[in-house]
């Protein structure tokens, strides 16, 4: 190719241009022990002159990732097709009495969500203890996994809660999205895994229901 010669006179010149990301990109991610960042950078040589003209902007990227692909991954133990059921028990104690147990289960007809759209869950609660639950808590979090030379650490941000029904001693209470004025809706998040071919930082999200007394 031959090289063109051009001036520029004094003035305001704009130059559109555009070019494909490659589709494997992880997104944008930023925390307090690591990041992934993308930017542009526009740069005018002057042969003539010591020093460049440059500038940089940040740009943010999400990564795209196919819900319809079957080879997504299997997240302790669980598949990301299959609903999840969790039950759990526990009794009170308090020197040398005990009441009856406080019983939990939880139950999600499926596990794969989207911005926007209104997590489901059922919470059946029994509480057979002498004391009243004072709370019910459904969380959404934000899990990040950092690995860096065989080491990893964790940091976990709650993004939304919202509170449930009390079970009062001796009672049961059944707990459903469908019985919230205010359910629980995936705000604007990252795609879990970053949706990209990225190994030092992971990024999930897990639902969790604490019932306190």
């Amino acid at each position: 190719m031959g090289t063109t010669k051009l001036t520029l006179p004094s003035g305001t010149f704009t130059y559109p241009f555009n070019f494909p990301l490659p589709a494997n990109l992880p997104s944008s991610f930023n925390s307090s022990i690591g990041r992934i960042t993308y930017s542009i950078t526009a740069r005018i040589k002057r042969p003539w002159y010591k020093f460049d003209i440059k500038d940089t902007k940040i740009i943010s990227v999400i990564g795209l990732l196919d819900l319809n692909y079957p080879g997504l991954p299997i997240v302790n133990g669980i598949s990301m097709y299959n609903g999840f059921f969790l039950e759990k028990s526990k009794t009170i104690c308090c020197l040398c009495c005990s009441s009856g147990p406080v019983k939990m289960e939880i139950t999600l007809p499926k596990i794969i969500y989207v911005p926007g759209e209104d997590l489901k869950f059922t919470v059946e609660m029994a509480n057979y203890s002498s004391r009243n639950v004072s709370e019910t808590l459904c969380s959404l979090f934000q899990v990040a996994t950092f690995f860096a030379e065989g080491h990893q650490k964790e940091i976990e941000v709650c993004v939304k809660s919202i509170n449930g029904p009390r079970a009062s001693r001796g009672s049961e209470e059944t707990w459903t999205e469908s019985s919230m004025t205010n359910p629980l809706r995936v705000p604007p998040l990252l795609p879990s895994g970053l949706a990209g071919q990225v190994t030092i930082i992971d990024v999930q999200y897990i639902l969790r229901v604490i019932e306190s007394l």
